[in-house]
């Protein structure tokens, strides 16, 4: 399969699992009674145009259609990746956060000040994930190439 197939069935599929997992609260879920929020919505397309620039950021630090094996290099560096980021940004992210709620014992009000900050993290999350993977591409594309060279 070709470097642009392969980046074709990355991207679907991570854009198809983006727009399920991402989607603003209460818009699946027939028991919230809320509907979605304008910060949802803005947070939902924020994330979905994160995961096509990141993916198309990190096919073209692979090498784009001259580079190798991308889907495998993709997912196989963004497993180790992912799991860095969620112990080392979104825990410690999450533990300040609640902390921050409770030292403040904010009553909840109709901007919902707690999904500002989940939003905040899932993006940030989101944006230093993909700057760190097309690191990782790079490195890891350049090293194929200067072992051929």
């Amino acid at each position: 399969m070709s470097q642009g197939t392969s980046f074709a069935y990355v991207l679907a599929a991570l854009l198809l699992g983006a727009v399920g997992t991402y989607a603003p609260s209460g818009l699946w879920n027939s028991t919230t009674p809320e509907p979605p929020t304008v910060l949802g919505w803005l947070t939902y397309a924020v994330t979905i145009m994160v995961v096509g620039a990141g993916t198309y950021a990190a096919y073209s630090a692979n090498g784009g259609s001259a580079g190798a094996d991308f889907a495998s290099r993709y997912f196989a560096l963004g497993w180790v990746l992912f799991i860095r980021l969620v112990v080392l940004v979104v825990l410690p992210a999450v533990v300040l956060m609640f902390a921050a709620g409770v030292a403040l014992q904010r009553t909840r009000t109709p901007d919902k000040p707690e999904e500002w900050g989940f939003s905040v993290v899932g993006i940030l999350f989101e944006i230093v994930y993909y700057w760190r993977m097309v690191l990782h591409l790079r490195q890891v594309s350049g090293d194929r190439a200067q072992q051929a060279g």
